[in-house]
């Protein structure tokens, strides 16, 4: 009886988990399309939070998180030409750090990444970049 409530309280918890990783991409896409255009200048008039800082901070956005996201999605969807279906599910911040680690990988060696971080824990995923 533990064992069964225990697994499903797990499965919940890595539901909501593969939920908010999708959440993330959805974000992503959202931050991209203020910050390609400079549209977050406009997003609060005249109050002076027209620096990108100024605008996460006005958001309640940390603009390290919210640069992450952006640079993910320009490289992953924009440039590589991943969907967001294809992305939900995965550790942004190991493909964060795929990316500034080899910003010149190709589709297809990111493919083959994608298939490690599916299968290795984040630590194990990272430790196996750092090994490269």
């Amino acid at each position: 009886m533990l064992v069964e409530k225990a697994r499903l309280a797990y499965k919940a918890v890595k539901s909501l988990e593969d939920f908010n990783r999708g959440i993330y991409w959805h974000r992503a896409e959202a931050l991209w399309k203020l910050k390609k255009d400079d549209l977050y200048q406009y997003v609060f008039g005249d109050d002076g939070l027209n620096s990108w800082k100024a605008f996460c901070q006005g958001a309640n956005i940390v603009p390290a998180t919210a640069s992450e996201k952006v640079k993910n999605y320009e490289f992953y969807i924009v440039k590589l030409g991943f969907s967001i279906k294809e992305l939900t599910g995965l550790d942004g911040g190991c493909l964060y750090y795929l990316h500034r680690k080899y910003p010149e990988m190709e589709r297809k060696e990111v493919e083959g990444w994608i298939v490690k971080l599916k299968s290795l824990s984040r630590n194990d995923f990272m430790e196996e970049i750092r090994c490269l």
